[in-house]
C-alpha cells in the first residue's frame, strides 16, 4: 500500500570522448567507495551535519519546510542500504550515455535489467543535452565549455530543473562561472524578445512588421 520510492537522478553533462566519459565513471566509483569507509563507523547525524544545515537555509528561503534531522536519519540509513546493496550484487548505479556500443539506453518502462535505479548517476556529452528525459533529475554538473555559442543549441542544453516546482529546492546546479553567464544572457535575451513582440503586438502591427521585427532583433540572429 505504500507509494514506490521516486526516481532521484545525478547528470554529469561532462565531456564529448568516451574514453573521458569512462574515466570519469572510474572516479565515482571510487568516491563512492571512499565515502562507504568514511560513513562506516560514523554518527551519521554528525557526518551530515553540514549538508543538513545548507539544505536547511536553502529551503527556508525559498518557502519550504524541513523536517528535522533526526527524523530524516532513517532514510539516509535506507538510502546507504540501497548503495551497499548495489554495490555488492555488481549492479552500477552509474549510466554511460553516448553512441559507441558500450552506451546505454533510458528503458524506464521496462523492469528488466536494463531500466535504470532509482537512484542513478549518468555521464555523458551530447545525447545529455538534448532530446532525452531523466527522471528525479536533482543534481546536475555541467562541465562543458563550448568554441562557439549557439542560442537554440544552449536553450536545449539547460533543462537542469524542468517541472520541479514541488521540490525545487532539492535541485542543485553546479557549472563554471563562464557558461553560467552564458545562459543568464540567454534568458535575458530571449525574455525581452518576448516582451519586445508583445508590445508590438499590442500596437496592431502586422504580421509582416513583426516578420521584420524578429528578423532585425539585435538579440537573436534568426
Amino acid at each position: 500500500g505504500h507509494k514506490e520510492f521516486p526516481h532521484t537522478a545525478m547528470m554529469f553533462n561532462a565531456v564529448l570522448e568516451n574514453e573521458s566519459q569512462d574515466k570519469l565513471k572510474k572516479l565515482i566509483n571510487k568516491c563512492i567507495d571512499e565515502f562507504l569507509d568514511e560513513i562506516n563507523n560514523q554518527e551519521l547525524e554528525k557526518y551530515f551535519e553540514s549538508v543538513f544545515l545548507t539544505q536547511f537555509e536553502k529551503s527556508r528561503g525559498m518557502d519550504f519546510s524541513v523536517p528535522e534531522m533526526a527524523d530524516l536519519i532513517p532514510f539516509v540509513e535506507a538510502a546507504i542500504q540501497v548503495i551497499l546493496i548495489d554495490k555488492s550484487a555488481d549492479n552500477n548505479i552509474i549510466y554511460l550515455l553516448n553512441s559507441s556500443d558500450e552506451g546505454q539506453n533510458l528503458k524506464y518502462d521496462t523492469h528488466s535489467n536494463l531500466r535504470p535505479k532509482r537512484g542513478a548517476i549518468f555521464i555523458g556529452g551530447h545525447m545529455l543535452g538534448r532530446g532525452i528525459t531523466i527522471e528525479g533529475l536533482i543534481t546536475s554538473v555541467f562541465l562543458r565549455s563550448q568554441s562557439a555559442s549557439m542560442m537554440d543549441t544552449n536553450l536545449q542544453m539547460c533543462r537542469w530543473f524542468g517541472h520541479k516546482r514541488s521540490y525545487f529546492d532539492l535541485c542543485s546546479l553546479y557549472i563554471q562561472r563562464h557558461n553560467l553567464n552564458l545562459f543568464s544572457e540567454i534568458s535575458q535575451a530571449d525574455t525581452a524578445s518576448r516582451h519586445a513582440l508583445r508590445d508590438e503586438l499590442l500596437d496592431g502591427k502586422s504580421g509582416i512588421e513583426l516578420m521584420n521585427v524578429l528578423f532585425s532583433s539585435p538579440l537573436f540572429r534568426l
